[in-house]
C-alpha cells in the first residue's frame, strides 16, 4: 500500500512539474509576440557586447525607434540590460574586411538556437534576436551612417523586410547602402503600429 502511496505522489509531483513548465514556456514566448499586440507595448531589453565599438550608435539607434525625428509616433520602448539573460536583443560585432555586407539579424523562435527565414516572421512569433556589425565595413562609415544601420538592422529583429526597389531608397528598410533615410521612416513606423 505504501509503496501504492508513494508511486502516485511522485507520479502527482512529476506531472505537476511537467504543467508548471510548460505555463513558464507560453508566458515567456508571449513576451515578444508577431501575431498579435505585444503585452506592454514593445517594451524590451536589450545587450551590448562588451567588444562592441558602437554602443553610442546602437543608444541613438533605440532612441530614433522610440522618438522618430521624424515626428511619427509608435509604441516602441527599449531599454539596455547588462543582463544578457534577460536580453531580447543582442548585439555583437565580428570583422569580414573581405565581405559587402555590413550587418546581420537574425531571429529566433522560443527554444530554438536555428535562425528563422524572412518569410517566417508574419507568421510566427520571435522570442530574441542577434544583430552582428561588420566592423571593418562600420568603420568606412559616420557615426550618423553607423547609427542608421543600426536602425536598419533593428528593425529588421521587428519584422521589418528590405526593399530593392530603386524607387524607395528614402526607406529605411531600403537594402543597399546609398538609402537616403537618415532614421526611421513612414513605412517603417507604420509596420511598428501594426504590429506592436
Amino acid at each position: 500500500m505504501r509503496l501504492r502511496t508513494l508511486k502516485n505522489i511522485s507520479c502527482f509531483i512529476v506531472m505537476f512539474c511537467m504543467f508548471f513548465s510548460s505555463v513558464i514556456c507560453v508566458k515567456a514566448a508571449d513576451r515578444i509576440s508577431w501575431n498579435k499586440k505585444m503585452i506592454s507595448g514593445g517594451n524590451i531589453l536589450y545587450w551590448v557586447s562588451t567588444d562592441v565599438a558602437y554602443a553610442s550608435n546602437i543608444r541613438a539607434a533605440e532612441t530614433e525607434i522610440e522618438i522618430p525625428a521624424a515626428g511619427y509616433k509608435n509604441s516602441m520602448k527599449l531599454s539596455k540590460t547588462t543582463e544578457k539573460k534577460q536580453s531580447q536583443m543582442d548585439f555583437y560585432q565580428y570583422s569580414d574586411a573581405n565581405s559587402s555586407t555590413v550587418a546581420y539579424t537574425y531571429s529566433y523562435q522560443a527554444g530554438s538556437q536555428t535562425p528563422m527565414n524572412v518569410s517566417d516572421k508574419d507568421k510566427y512569433d520571435w522570442q530574441w534576436c542577434k544583430i552582428e556589425l561588420n566592423k571593418p565595413l562600420m568603420n568606412q562609415k559616420t557615426s550618423e551612417r553607423r547609427t542608421v544601420t543600426c536602425v536598419h538592422e533593428m528593425l529588421h529583429a521587428y519584422g521589418g523586410k528590405d526593399t530593392y526597389s530603386s524607387d524607395q531608397k528614402w526607406s529605411i528598410m531600403y537594402g543597399r547602402s546609398d538609402r537616403t533615410a537618415t532614421g526611421v521612416t513612414s513605412d517603417a513606423n507604420a509596420f511598428l503600429n501594426e504590429k506592436y
